[in-house]
């Protein structure tokens, strides 16, 4: 037996909550303390309609997460900086820089 105590439930919804809040900042470019009732209010629906249930989050569409990764580098220009904001390499970007559309690649 662990101690102190661990409360695993306690920790998984202040982790989700914690990922919830991240993605809203991340995702809209809001503060946290403003970012914070959408991310309270986006918990509090997921506890009260899927409380304690394991639930199916299908993977996001492998097409507007490419269209995403490409206007973030035409928009910065900077591999770097969107090979972290995505977690990919740089191989993996110039890859799909390459096989991106060409008017995708233009934009701005």
């Amino acid at each position: 037996m662990e101690w102190p105590p661990v409360n695993r439930e306690a920790d998984q919804a202040q982790e989700l909550f914690g990922e919830i809040l991240g993605a809203i900042c991340r995702d809209t470019g809001l503060r946290e303390e403003l970012a914070m009732p959408y991310a309270e209010a986006a918990f509090a629906f997921l506890q009260s309609v899927h409380g304690g249930q394991r639930l199916y989050i299908p993977a996001a569409d492998r097409k507007h997460l490419i269209d995403k990764i490409v206007s973030h580098y035409n928009r910065h220009g900077d591999a770097s900086k969107t090979c972290a904001e995505f977690g990919i390499s740089r191989r993996k970007l110039y890859y799909l820089l390459k096989a991106a559309p060409k008017n995708a690649q233009n934009q701005n």
